[in-house]
């Protein structure tokens, strides 16, 4: 399977012009909306008789993650925290939920990248969840009347929505890889898995009335080296719309890997997110599609997908969605920001505008940053900068349109989403979705 989604490429631009606040989106509430919003379930039912087991790779180093109703959730239901850090991965012995306990992961969304990783929890024992797993996207927020305002926080790993900079008339997509749409991810942990949200809704900012939208659901994996027994409910959904001002938002994944799988709570198959299973022996209500086990080794680094981003120029911070304005034309700086690739990597940059196109390179730091330096013309221009990447599959890539493949790179522009995609020997961009499991086909070394 590989992933549905023609990543967006509508590029934001720079205006140069001779002419030259925060407000929170909480939650009404945090309470889990109980609502069953499983589509997709898969697993894969081995032999009992197979000697083979799965490893989750955990080292214990977070003890044992444990929350019960006559210590911590007398009242149901009660909302708990968990901090799983900007990595977004804990490393748990065993895992413990109670039927009372609603646990609600940071950090979200409504950072600098408007997003944040997805959660992993990596166990080496058993994992029992009788409650409920809280990823869920912010509902929107309508009828606001002063700005600014960010938009609605994205689940752990989700996209939140466009901000309302200023009541400007305009509709401003949501942040995320597609609008609108749900990412189906690959259904095997083999080392290109990509664990992905929900892209946040899009926001209207009308002059009299704005209406924020929902933020995208969250991602999480659960990996057990043990058993995962779910009697609960873990909600990846998509916030709530009040009105039609805005779009829609779309779900996020849960994605549980482990040798025996069980519950009733894997039962729920209804709504708009994704959620996968992969163990060497299920018992359940599951009668849906096989899925091999393609890896019964994790590997927790390679859970998360390399990027790219512009975050600076001429000083100044990008801001997803939304034009940039200089004072003035010339030489400046772009910052360049990356996870996942290696130090000492080529970046081509390009600046093109009125009659004026600059292309210029820069050498990827050991940091994960690189800075060029382009000509900015007066008037709009477009940013990209580009990563090649070498193939190290090349023989198992099927020829488009009669030609081979030639070479893929990783790209962004102005608008801060990566893409990677695929050329052929003449130049031909292969269209997404062409090559299935495309980052297992590259090198991150450039």
């Amino acid at each position: 399977m590989h992933l549905l989604s023609e990543l967006m490429c509508n590029l934001n631009r720079i205006k140069i012009k001779k002419d030259n606040g925060e407000t929170n989106m909480n939650k009404t509430s945090r309470i889990l909306k109980r609502i069953p919003w499983f589509i997709g379930v898969m697993f894969f039912a081995a032999s009992p008789t197979q000697a083979v087991t799965f490893d989750s790779g955990s080292n214990g180093q977070d003890g044992v993650l444990e929350f019960t109703n006559d210590i911590d959730c007398v009242i149901n239901p009660t909302d708990v925290f968990v901090d799983v850090g900007e990595s977004g991965i804990k490393q748990y012995s065993s895992i413990n939920i109670e039927s009372n306990c609603n646990v609600i992961f940071t950090p979200r969304g409504n950072g600098p990248t408007r997003s944040s990783n997805p959660v992993r929890l990596i166990v080496e024992g058993d994992v029992v969840v009788d409650g409920s797993l809280d990823l869920s996207g912010d509902d929107d927020l309508a009828n606001q009347t002063t700005t600014p305002l960010l938009g609605g926080s994205g689940g752990p790993g989700g996209y939140d929505s466009a901000p309302c900079w200023q009541m400007d008339n305009t509709t401003h997509r949501g942040f995320g890889p597609s609008d609108n749409s749900t990412l189906i991810p690959r259904p095997s942990n083999a080392a290109d898995q990509i664990l992905i949200g929900g892209t946040g809704a899009r926001t209207r900012c009308d002059v009299n009335n704005i209406d924020i939208g929902p933020g995208g659901g969250g991602a999480i994996l659960i990996a057990s080296s043990g058993t995962i027994t779910l009697n609960g409910i873990i909600d990846v959904s998509k916030g709530n719309n009040s009105t039609t001002g805005q779009g829609s938002a779309a779900g996020g994944m849960a994605y549980l890997i482990a040798n025996i799988i069980t519950g009733s709570g894997i039962d729920h198959v209804v709504g708009d997110s994704r959620f996968i299973i992969e163990a060497l022996n299920h018992s359940g209500l599951i009668n849906n599609e096989v899925v091999p086990l393609q890896q019964l080794t994790l590997n927790i680094n390679q859970t998360v997908a390399p990027t790219i981003e512009i975050t600076e120029i001429d000083g100044q911070v990008v801001t997803q969605g939304e034009d940039l304005i200089l004072s003035t034309a010339g030489n400046v700086q772009v910052r360049i920001d990356t996870t996942g690739l290696e130090g000492d990597s080529e970046i081509v940059v390009r600046a093109t505008g009125t009659g004026v196109e600059t292309i210029t390179t820069a050498i990827l730091q050991a940091s994960g940053l690189a800075f060029a330096n382009v000509d900015i013309a007066a008037g709009f221009n477009d940013i990209s900068a580009y990563l090649t990447l070498p193939l190290i599959q090349v023989a198992a890539l099927e020829p488009f349109e009669g030609e081979v493949i030639q070479f893929a790179r990783l790209e962004t522009t102005l608008n801060g989403k990566s893409q990677l995609r695929f050329y052929t020997k003449s130049g031909k961009r292969v269209p997404d979705g062409f090559i299935k499991d495309p980052w297992s086909k590259v090198s991150l070394k450039g």
